[in-house]
């Protein structure tokens, strides 16, 4: 089995037309000649590879706010593990309880 059929096991099956965005129409029989899939799932129309989209693009802010977000998140799992590390040891006997 091919890698692309491994990882989209459900692209070999079809969908209803219903679901397709207004101006989609089926391929003729004759028009699905000029479609290809290459073994890591890239497709190609007429032997050229159709252009991927960037999956993400983030604007400077968007990408500020995104290490303000990841920052914080470890500076709080840190502050909670060391809650934890001072519980446990309170716990076995180290340092004051009260």
């Amino acid at each position: 089995m091919r890698k692309f059929d491994q990882r989209y096991p459900d692209a070999r099956t079809t969908s209803g037309k219903s679901s397709w965005p207004r101006g989609v129409h089926k391929i003729s029989q004759i028009g699905l000649d000029n479609i290809g899939v290459d073994n890591e799932g890239r497709l190609y129309w007429n032997g050229q590879m159709v252009k991927e989209a960037n999956p993400l693009e983030l604007t400077h802010q968007q990408e500020v706010s995104a290490i303000i977000a990841v920052v914080s998140g470890v500076v709080l799992a840190l502050s909670t593990l060391a809650l934890a590390v001072v519980d446990t040891a309170r716990l076995l006997g180290y340092g004051h309880c009260s």
